[in-house]
């Protein structure tokens, strides 16, 4: 009976000991994930561009990208604002001018606030508000420029470790100070595991309601409402990915020609991860021009509108340092319908993050 009682009373110990230490782990373990921490990041790139085109002049130029940021985080929330160089009124240019190598306007070099935004991470949602990074899966930035931060709200919803849907309220950048229109996404993207590597299919409606502009005038004065569908197959250090649009409601200003579909089709290879690594891509692309808003499209392929336009843009990267890369690409495209135009882009670049 005695070394039962003794039995008991050690097992007693043994176990408030164990809570205690359990109770006390997971109090330090809830205080470490509030713990308020804050840090500065940012990114530069250096890059020379020769540009031909059919009916303007040429520019050879030696441009400019800087970037500085600031990051705070307290529990589950993030607090981020980041400064950029570039043209404060066309914010989908963040490069500025250094020297130009033939006669050129001299464009304006501005410093802008970027990014300004709050973020609330928990498990399973996400939600972002303020003027934001692009969050949509698409695999190029055929519909929109991923240099361009909207303001708005933006919320991620996890089902599993494969399904998440996205919803956001948005207000495309006018300039430094305005806004044009509103812009309403919804997206559901869901991940298939195959034998041979992974399916990833987003499917995606847009309405974007249109307004005037004082600086993003390129068709932000037409609604446009599309349907989307963004989707990758990954094996390996291969990528083969998709971005098709169909718009819905089109002005028909060319009597039985809609113009109003876009196709992208990218392979990748490499991740550009450490050391040693490099990265390609290659893309065709037929963007009719109103398969997307024109202002929001991308931007880094030619020197005129982004919409009306067919060719394709190849990349490499090769990372030499674990915050250094070098790169060369190579765009060519051409004008579909109107006004005859084409522009060949060379560029060697070479970018440092901190």
């Amino acid at each position: 009976m005695k070394s039962c009682l003794y039995l008991l009373l050690l097992s007693s110990l043994y176990l408030s000991t164990n809570v205690s230490a359990f109770e006390a782990k997971t109090n330090k373990k809830a205080e470490e994930q509030r713990h308020f921490s804050i840090g500065i990041n940012g990114n530069a790139m250096l890059r020379f561009e020769n540009e031909t085109f059919a009916v303007r002049n040429p520019r050879q130029r030696l441009r400019f990208i800087g970037r500085v940021g600031l990051t705070a985080k307290y529990a589950e929330f993030t607090f981020v604002s980041r400064l950029s160089t570039g043209l404060k009124n066309r914010q989908n240019v963040p490069a500025i001018t250094v020297i130009k190598f033939n006669s050129q306007p001299q464009p304006d070099s501005d410093i802008f606030v970027e990014r300004l935004f709050m973020q609330y991470r928990t498990k399973p949602i996400t939600i972002t508000v303020g003027k934001q990074p692009w969050a949509f899966a698409n695999q190029t930035d055929t519909f929109w420029d991923r240099q361009l931060n909207p303001q708005g709200v933006h919320a991620n919803y996890q089902f599993g470790s494969g399904d998440q849907a996205r919803v956001a309220w948005l207000k495309p950048l006018d300039g430094a100070t305005d806004t044009v229109g509103k812009l309403v996404i919804v997206q559901y993207e869901t991940s298939i595991p195959l034998a041979q590597g992974k399916l990833v299919l987003a499917p995606w409606w847009v309405d974007y309601q249109g307004g005037s502009a004082q600086f993003a005038k390129r068709d932000t004065q037409y609604d446009h409402q599309s349907l989307r569908f963004s989707g990758v197959f990954e094996t390996g250090l291969w990528r083969y990915g998709v971005d098709a649009g169909y718009t819905l409601d089109a002005p028909e200003l060319i009597s039985g020609n809609k113009q109003n579909q876009s196709l992208a089709i990218q392979v990748n290879y490499g991740k550009l991860k450490k050391q040693g690594d490099y990265q390609a891509h290659l893309r065709f692309f037929r963007i009719e021009r109103f398969g997307v808003i024109s202002e929001f499209a991308q931007n880094a392929t030619a020197g005129f509108a982004t919409a009306n336009i067919k060719g394709f843009d190849t990349r490499v990267r090769y990372r030499i340092s674990r915050s250094v890369w070098v790169g060369v690409r190579y765009s060519q495209l051409d004008t579909i319908t109107g006004t005859v135009e084409s522009s060949h882009r060379f560029r060697i670049e070479t970018a440092a993050t901190f």
